[in-house]
């Protein structure tokens, strides 16, 4: 033997493979991330449930489409008037001007977002150039009274009047004297009283807001005050103290959406909680 070796015939060469039999169909391949394995028709689109619930429900969604809402802001800018200058004001007594109004045209419904009063001062070099006031500066002069339809929205309770201590309040707050004539309500409660007689001429009493440069409700949710058809949205400013300082202007600016009337109640309508028998 010298060594050398002969493979046999077909030593080396890959053998073919054995197709496996199976009733399996072969898999699909795996999607894309972010990416669906087939196109989702509009129908199956608006049928999606949202797993996440926006503050505002379905408005954030619906309620960008141009070709069913309106944007809406407008800013209204008064000049001052010697009435706000005038020692004699006072808070049954105050100085009242309108800033401005609007009045919501037939078949629509104004969604308000953002509410901003605000005062203007002199800039001191330029003429005519005029800087904001600090942050609730004029907070114990100047309120500011929303009306729809001359009935204040909301919940609000502002004492812009400075009053002394009081003790026992939580107790007078609690009485009925309707229904229980014979209490002989507190000290305290002869002091909410004349509290609630603040700004009498105008007639906002608790509900004038006061001088700052942001809405009443809370900052971390989106505003909504919902303004119907012909009804009228008005502002006025109340000076219940004379300001001595020079004012430039008193401006409020206020931003929403224009919406149909039906539209705008079947948004809310799919936003309310249903009962358990679905009435």
């Amino acid at each position: 033997m010298n060594g050398s070796f002969s493979a046999p015939t077909g030593f080396g060469q890959p053998g073919r493979p054995v197709p496996l039999v199976t009733d399996q169909p072969p898999p699909e391949p795996r999607p894309t991330p972010g990416a669906f394995a087939r196109p989702i028709t509009p129908a199956e689109v608006r049928a999606r449930a949202d797993r996440v619930q926006l503050a505002g429900g379905a408005l954030n969604n619906v309620l960008s489409d141009e070709a069913a809402t309106t944007p809406f802001e407008q800013l209204f800018r008064r000049l001052p008037e010697e009435g706000i200058h005038n020692p004699l004001n006072s808070p049954t007594r105050p100085f009242i001007f309108e800033c401005g109004a609007f009045q919501v045209p037939p078949q629509q419904m104004l969604i308000l977002f953002d509410l901003r009063p605000d005062i203007y001062r002199f800039q001191g070099v330029d003429p005519n150039d005029a800087l904001p006031v600090e942050a609730r500066r004029f907070g114990t002069a100047v309120g500011w009274e929303i009306t729809i339809d001359k009935n204040h929205p909301g919940n609000t309770r502002f004492e812009l009047e400075p009053v002394q201590r009081q003790d026992g309040l939580e107790y007078a707050l609690g009485k009925d004297a309707i229904n229980n004539p014979g209490a002989v309500p507190t000290a305290a409660a002869f002091v909410q009283q004349r509290r609630n007689r603040f700004g009498a001429t105008s007639g906002a009493g608790l509900s004038l807001m006061p001088q700052r440069p942001f809405r009443f409700g809370p900052s971390s949710l989106p505003l909504t005050l919902t303004v119907r058809e012909n009804q009228v949205f008005a502002i006025r400013a109340v000076v219940f103290k004379p300001i001595a300082s020079p004012i430039a202007c008193f401006e409020f600016d206020m931003a929403g959406l224009l919406v149909g009337a039906n539209l705008g109640q079947g948004l809310f309508d799919m936003m309310r909680l249903q009962g358990v028998g679905g009435g």
